[in-house]
């Protein structure tokens, strides 16, 4: 197999002596197809994966009936979930799903997380930007398959307390689930895959590329969005933004948001030459905008001397909090993984959710400045980068879950050596 193509722009049981079982232990030629119902109960020999794990069984077996009309319709297909049992037993199993259309092309595509993942992304469902006219690749006779990455709950990063549940987060369980998965196709189709694609963005994305640099061979391309790399950097990041934000009066009200919105609309819809209530220069806008002299129909963006309004204007600590997030983390010394830095976010023109009127802008206010102030330790409802950072700081650098309060004077404590 060539190595991948990159696109960069996510019951009852059997007993041991069913046909599935006979067929797992047969060479790799091409063997007799078996129905999807014998795959029920099978069990997976740890050997199908040159990484370590107590084999693996399928728990689940269920026919999907054909579906949808027009660029919707999805042909008739089995789902199999899978649970791949860890070596340490303290640590939680990876369950992935597998998708087997009644009419396969030959191809498979595997979809990465995102986040912390902890949950199996809809493994049936769309292409990040697909355009809706087009058919989803299961409907285009493709076996999908995707995992969570060896833990349950999103968001959460107490998996990273267990060595071998923060491995696989890392990567280990993308190679884990791949092997378990094209082990499963062939004994669905009696025969291999003849193309092996990924899908992923963030974390899915970082996966896609890790799996290209372990293993090139084991894909035949990936398309490849936003990944979220450089992990190490980005956390310290979110937590220097988060720390900003958390300073007494800087958290902005939803209110201000659109202010802040409005007013950088007001000064960088032209910089592309078109008044278009679009920003389409948006670089040139973070460039340019300066929050301290901007107006909003008039107005000062920046509250006047004495001035207390949480509606109409921002204080001087708020402006300086979009400062922060939006100037670039700069360390004086690299990490261990050669980090010396982040970039800033983009700040000026951007919707950091200033409503929650649908499911579109609810998701854009979860994902930006959320409905609660940062504190220590996180709690729901509270910016989201701010919780990836409160998360990764107590599991996956202090290892302890108590260190929250004491997180909060370090990072304080660092603030000289982190610009």
């Amino acid at each position: 197999m060539p190595h991948a193509a990159v696109f960069v722009a996510s019951m009852a049981g059997l007993p041991s002596t069913t046909r599935a079982e006979q067929v797992a232990q047969a060479p790799a030629a091409e063997t007799k197809p078996i129905a999807c119902d014998e795959l029920a109960g099978l069990s997976i020999p740890a050997s199908v994966t040159s990484l370590a794990t107590s084999g693996a069984k399928v728990t689940s077996v269920a026919a999907q009936p054909a579906s949808g009309t027009g660029a919707k319709a999805v042909g008739a297909f089995c789902r199999v979930l899978v649970e791949i049992a860890p070596v340490d037993p303290k640590a939680p199993p990876i369950k992935a799903e597998v998708n087997f259309p009644e009419h396969w092309n030959g191809k498979a595509l595997m979809y990465g997380g995102g986040g912390y993942n902890g949950v199996i992304l809809s493994t049936g469902g769309t292409l990040r930007l697909q355009p809706p006219d087009v058919p989803i690749p299961l409907a285009r006779g493709f076996v999908t398959f995707g995992g969570d990455s060896g833990h349950e709950g999103a968001n959460r990063g107490d998996f990273a307390l267990n060595e071998e549940a923060l491995r696989n987060y890392a990567f280990d369980s993308v190679k884990k689930t791949r092997d378990v998965a094209t082990h499963l196709i062939k004994l669905r189709y009696g025969r291999p895959h003849e193309k092996l694609y990924f899908h992923g963005s963030s974390n899915g994305g970082k996966e896609a590329l890790g799996l290209i640099q372990r293993y090139p061979d084991d894909l035949d391309g990936a398309m490849v969005f936003w990944p979220a790399t450089h992990i190490g950097t980005a956390h310290l990041q979110f937590g220097r933004i988060a720390r900003a934000f958390a300073a007494p009066g800087a958290y902005l009200s939803m209110s201000q948001r659109k202010v802040v919105l409005d007013a950088a609309l007001e000064a960088c819809d032209g910089l592309d030459g078109i008044r278009d209530e679009v920003i389409s220069n948006a670089r040139a806008c973070q460039q340019t905008f300066d929050p301290d002299k901007a107006t909003v129909d008039g107005r000062p963006l920046r509250c006047l001397d004495g001035a207390v309004d949480r509606d109409s204007c921002l204080s001087d600590v708020q402006i300086g909090a979009l400062k922060v997030m939006g100037s670039p983390l700069k360390l004086d010394a690299p990490l261990a993984s050669g980090e010396k830095g982040y970039p800033g976010f983009y700040v000026w023109g951007v919707d950091l959710g200033w409503r929650e009127t649908d499911d579109l802008a609810k998701g854009v206010l979860t994902q930006g400045l959320g409905k609660v102030a940062p504190a220590y330790p996180a709690a729901p409802g509270m910016p989201f980068l701010h919780a990836f950072a409160d998360q990764y700081a107590r599991f996956f650098v202090t290892r302890n879950p108590g260190e929250a309060g004491r997180i909060s004077t370090r990072r304080d404590q660092a603030s000289g050596r982190i610009a």
